[in-house]
């Protein structure tokens, strides 16, 4: 059965429903003959298949309860300071609680001059694993060498997202639904949250199903636009947070260990229908 928003009913009790609710709807286009059949959708629309006890996005393959991967995305211009301590304080605590909801994981360095390449793990130890040398000394998250020469500029952490929008990562490694992409900003981007750059970058976002956390500093090494990141990251479901280089450790662990979106949802009262809130 093809459906819309006024063809609901038949599913209303799927247990996909209520995320159907949050989005436009629109039929899919279905040809077909008696040896094949075609359903597509036209436009900006994934097309989504409800059957009896499942859900699934054939526009690009992510359901809710698909495993996610992690990304951490820090600045380059950080003290070194602000990481003391990271892997010894990761490590302690892995053995207890290493989250289960993640397939995979990645980390990249940004602000500086010349661009870096994302770097994959299976695992959170993995990843913490690539922050030591062979004795377990924790190797330095930033070198100040690589940072940019004109001071005035702006971070580069937009192109980071484009970069992982448009496919520049693996993803026989690292799926490309449902990240959570948490980033240590020390510098602010130049473009401004009302320009058409960061409203692609958004809705590329949502469309994905990624969201982001972000903890920035109320005292920027650079940059024009202090608000770009904030609103980047209330409009994907994350959290913006200014804070002191102190709590980056417990910063990052509480956004992996996090295990659902927050989010925002306007009720519209009818007499008729129920929505139970879960």
């Amino acid at each position: 059965m093809k459906l819309d928003i006024n063809t609901l009913s038949p599913v209303y009790n799927h247990p996909f429903y209520r995320n159907l609710t949050y989005y436009e709807l629109k039929q899919p286009s279905v040809t077909g003959d008696n040896c094949a059949v075609s359903v597509y959708c036209e436009g900006n629309f994934d097309l989504v298949v409800l059957d009896k006890d499942s859900t699934t996005n054939v526009s690009n393959a992510c359901t809710p309860d698909q495993r996610r991967a992690f990304l951490l995305a820090y600045s380059n211009d950080f003290d070194e300071s602000a990481f003391t301590g990271f892997y010894r304080y990761f490590n302690s605590i892995l053995e207890a609680a290493d989250p289960k909801d993640y397939s995979s994981y990645a980390k990249i360095r940004f602000d500086v001059e010349k661009e870096e390449n994302f770097e994959y793990f299976l695992s959170l130890r993995g990843l913490l694993s690539s922050f030591v040398d062979s004795s377990y000394k924790q190797l330095p998250f930033t070198d100040p060498s690589l940072r940019f020469t004109n001071t005035s500029r702006g971070s580069d952490v937009l192109r980071v997202l484009e970069r992982l929008l448009d496919r520049y990562v693996d993803y026989r490694i690292f799926p490309y639904c449902g990240y959570r992409i948490l980033i240590f900003l020390k510098r602010w981007p130049d473009e401004y949250y009302t320009g058409l750059r960061v409203k692609n970058l958004i809705e590329k976002l949502r469309r994905h199903h990624m969201f982001i956390d972000v903890l920035g500093t109320e005292t920027p090494s650079g940059g024009l636009a202090q608000d770009t990141m904030y609103h980047l990251a209330t409009m994907t479901n994350g959290l913006y947070g200014y804070d002191s280089p102190d709590s980056l450790n417990n910063v990052c662990w509480k956004s992996i260990q996090k295990e659902f979106h927050g989010f925002i949802y306007r009720l519209c009262v009818d007499s008729l229908l129920t929505l139970e809130l879960i």
